[in-house]
């Protein structure tokens, strides 16, 4: 064995073991089920922000930051409501996608799971869950009002009455009512295609009170962070797992350890945000722009959330104000994505060589969109690249 092959089975064996120590100190693994368990627990003894006296909203909270929450004169209420809160009767519906629950109790999305992405290989693989407010992690979406003085907004605990279906399958809507006995009905609408992993919420007000009423309109997701398999990192370097958004033609993350040091919040007119995985994204995209909407991904032990928030609104007597968000939860497929045309697939982070690798991938879909395989849409566009060069470089030296 000449010396050559030595130095490069030693610089080999210095790379893997270094690489492998970056990875441990950069990307420790998560906490085991245990620890989040314990931690909560913990939450228990958390106190809540001071509640403002003038406020008669309680058990959600929006985002937050150095100067409090974004809309100071909503009452603060903390996440922990969350855990193992009541759910009443459960709104099943269905598509040929997706399959999910809508609590009666709050009127969230409580869960949604993938019926095309199975966890196992068929006959034994099973709908991948990717949104339960019954885990022990769990993530769920919700959407609503927050009162200000004097008004009653519906909370987590709020039980709807059902308007119509309790179920559905295919395209359709189902419907929600709550009247606070104070002159104003809230309605909460869950409108589903046949075909789709996007749908709409729209959240209407209706004020038959002899005053104007000032509420806040918010969505957001929340979720306790995704345990990892003890001993594993929780993501690869390549890959962004955590809240993020694409606000005003700019990508943003946070991750969750970043969260926990600090909230972030932005106003932007356009633009969605969500939290991502390695393989499906949750994204909101609000419709009711205006003057810009706020945008925040916060920390609130033991969640996170990445929302919306409105400006104030204020609903004069006589009058009723509906909003409506969409809400995308799906795969991170190039073609899903871009189908939205709501610039999701900027939930793909292709690195430094985004020009590059963009239309590569572009390719590799067409290709495999004509073989249906992508080993064979791989092999092909190998020899099409050393084709390319071949070709160029015969050029170059005939000159």
């Amino acid at each position: 064995m000449d010396q050559r092959t030595i130095l490069a089975i030693s610089l080999s064996f210095i790379l893997l073991v270094s690489y492998q120590y970056f990875m441990d100190t950069m990307y420790p693994p998560v906490m085991v089920p245990q620890q989040i368990e314990a931690k909560v627990d913990q939450t228990d003894d958390i106190q809540a922000e001071p509640k403002p006296a003038s406020s008669g909203q309680g058990g959600i909270r929006v985002g937050k930051g150095p100067d409090g929450p974004i809309a100071q004169e909503a009452a603060p209420g903390i996440v922990k409501d969350s855990v193992n809160a009541p759910m009443g009767k459960r709104l099943n519906f269905e598509n040929s996608l997706v399959r999910g629950e809508i609590a009666q109790v709050g009127g969230r999305l409580a869960s949604l799971s993938f019926l095309k992405h199975l966890d196992a290989l068929p006959p034994e693989g099973q709908p991948i869950r990717h949104l339960d407010q019954d885990a022990r992690e769990f993530f769920f979406a919700e959407t609503g009002f927050l009162g200000t003085a004097g008004v009653t907004a519906p909370t987590r605990e709020t039980s709807w009455q059902i308007a119509g279906n309790e179920s559905l399958v295919g395209a359709g809507k189902l419907r929600l009512t709550w009247d606070n006995k104070q002159g104003v009905t809230f309605e909460k609408t869950y409108s589903f295609d046949a075909d789709s992993y996007l749908f709409t919420v729209t959240d209407r007000i209706i004020n038959s009170g002899k005053g104007a009423v000032d509420l806040y309109h918010y969505a957001q997701f929340i979720r306790v962070e995704p345990v990892a398999p003890e001993g594993q990192p929780a993501m690869a370097i390549a890959d962004f797992e955590g809240p993020m958004g694409y606000l005003d033609e700019t990508r943003v993350q946070h991750s969750y350890d970043d969260l926990k040091e600090a909230d972030q919040r932005q106003k932007a007119n356009v633009g969605w945000a969500g939290i991502s995985d390695k393989f499906f994204l949750a994204a909101l995209i609000p419709t009711d722009s205006g003057s810009g909407t706020n945008y925040y991904f916060d920390y609130d032990a033991p969640a996170h959330r990445s929302g919306t928030v409105s400006d104030k609104k204020t609903i004069q007597p006589g009058s009723d104000v509906s909003i409506q968000t969409r809400i995308f939860v799906g795969p991170k497929e190039v073609k899903v994505l871009e189908s939205q045309n709501l610039d999701l697939e900027r939930a793909i982070d292709y690195g430094w060589f985004h020009f590059l690798a963009e239309p590569i991938v572009q390719v590799l879909l067409f290709l495999n969109g004509i073989f249906h395989n992508f080993g064979v849409a791989i092999i092909l566009l190998t020899v099409g690249i050393k084709l390319c060069f071949f070709l160029w470089q015969t050029r170059a030296m005939s000159l």
